[in-house]
């Protein structure tokens, strides 16, 4: 059965251009991406819970969230579907075999660290999608998964012009256990948090620099990530 679904979704997969946007949100290729990120969570036992999802707008928003594992647009991608969110993620992801092609037939957008021109790009490819399409977009502003023990890496706050140019409100996330998915591999399952730690409406995106903004998002996002550690040293306590 796994290998006649995995032979399916290598098919299929052949018929995707990567180098052509969408033309339309619900396809065969996001049915069958969003039942394969079902099957991930299960196999790796990924128990999600979400806070705070009633604060989200009922309007085009930014999502902007920390980033702990590899394992993060898989849960992304998951827990908004109804969203349409997609992701801008970075260019190397696009040449994973097969993956890459449906990470762009369901509307991820690939940016270049390294290469501010073609980040621009990228930035402006996600207004227009925030504006032309039902897709929402989500973003890491640090631009690196975080191994360290701080909190947060710098923003990149080139991000948060995604939200001012297409005139929509950012929603702050904040995700945890994520990092320990890999180390306890197959056999424990995994609790991993998504809190909606705040939202910047979409007058104050339009008021605020994005260096303003971004100070506000590492604030909101610091204040959670350390109430989420508190409050994991005082269980293992007990």
């Amino acid at each position: 059965m796994i290998t006649l679904f995995v032979l399916t979704f290598i098919t299929i997969s052949l018929f995707i251009n990567k180098d052509k946007p969408p033309k339309k949100e619900d396809t065969i290729y996001r049915k069958i991406s969003m039942f394969t990120l079902s099957v991930i969570l299960k196999v790796f036992r990924i128990r999600l819970n979400v806070q705070g999802k009633e604060k989200i707008p009922d309007e085009k928003f930014l999502l902007v969230s920390n980033h702990l594992s590899m394992f993060d647009p898989v849960i992304y991608l998951k827990t908004f579907s109804k969203n349409y969110l997609a992701l801008v993620s970075k260019k190397e992801n696009f040449k994973i075999p097969f993956v890459g092609r449906y990470m762009a037939a369901i509307g991820c957008i690939a940016i270049d660290r390294e290469n501010n021109k073609d980040a621009v790009k990228s930035i402006s490819k996600a207004q227009d999608m925030l504006l032309k399409s039902k897709y929402n977009i989500g973003i890491y502003p640090e631009g690196w998964i975080n191994k360290t023990d701080e909190p947060l890496l710098p923003f990149r706050n080139g991000a948060f012009k995604i939200a001012k140019k297409a005139d929509v409100p950012i929603v702050i996330a904040v995700i945890s256990g994520s990092n320990n998915i890999k180390s306890t591999g197959f056999l424990r399952r995994k609790n991993v948090n998504i809190d909606i730690a705040g939202v910047i409406s979409r007058e104050e995106v339009a008021e605020k620099s994005t260096v303003q903004i971004g100070d506000k998002v590492r604030l909101c996002m610091t204040e959670c990530i350390v109430k989420r550690r508190e409050e994991l040293q005082a269980a293992e306590c007990k």
